[in-house]
């Protein structure tokens, strides 16, 4: 937090992600994923991937990566193949990974329990989700289900419970944006097209 305390820890360039994984902050650069250690700020290359990884993220003390469209998990030792996916972004709530996702020709909502790395399905929808937020233990996104518009929608973690919040804008999509999640509400803007 000062200027003295303000310093360079490495010279690599085009750092596209980066996550926390056990005491080191890993992140992407290139075609590998490098690691940093928080105490001694030393700097070396954890994996190297072709081509170059795209999204990085930690779940059940594990590292998950893509690389192209395939989903691998490291656990500091191994590496393994999930799944094929396109993931867009990722969201914890309550040991449960939330995922905006493409998956054999389907956009949609999917999740990954604590107990498994299998990947399902939670709701399909026309467009990828986005804007992923919580707000408690409830999930708030945005999509069009190809009937609505983009909407809000809010999601329990079940498929019954995956809904639109409301239709906004009934003649066509709100566009709803700025998702934030606070006191158990989530606030955002949206066009109501009055």
């Amino acid at each position: 937090g000062t200027f003295s305390g303000t310093y360079r820890v490495s010279t690599l360039v085009n750092i596209s992600d980066y996550a926390r994984f056990n005491t080191h902050m890993v992140y992407t650069a290139g075609a590998g994923i490098w690691h940093l250690d928080l105490s001694s700020h030393a700097v070396n290359l954890l994996l190297t991937t072709s081509p170059n990884p795209v999204k990085l993220f930690t779940f059940k003390q594990k590292l998950y990566y893509t690389v192209g469209s395939t989903l691998y998990t490291f656990d500091g030792i191994n590496n393994t193949i999930i799944d094929t996916i396109s993931i867009n972004s990722t969201l914890i709530i309550d040991s449960t990974l939330y995922m905006s996702a493409y998956k054999n020709g389907i956009s949609g909502l999917y999740q990954m329990q604590p107990s498994s790395d299998s990947v399902s399905l939670l709701k399909q929808t026309y467009s990828s989700p986005a804007s992923l937020t919580n707000s408690g233990s409830l999930l708030y996104f945005t999509a069009d289900d190809g009937a609505s518009g983009n909407e809000v929608w809010v999601s329990d973690g079940t498929t019954a419970g995956t809904v639109i919040v409301k239709d906004i804008n009934p003649s066509g999509s709100s566009s709803p944006s700025s998702l934030v999640g606070k006191y158990g509400k989530v606030y955002f803007s949206a066009n109501d097209g009055v």
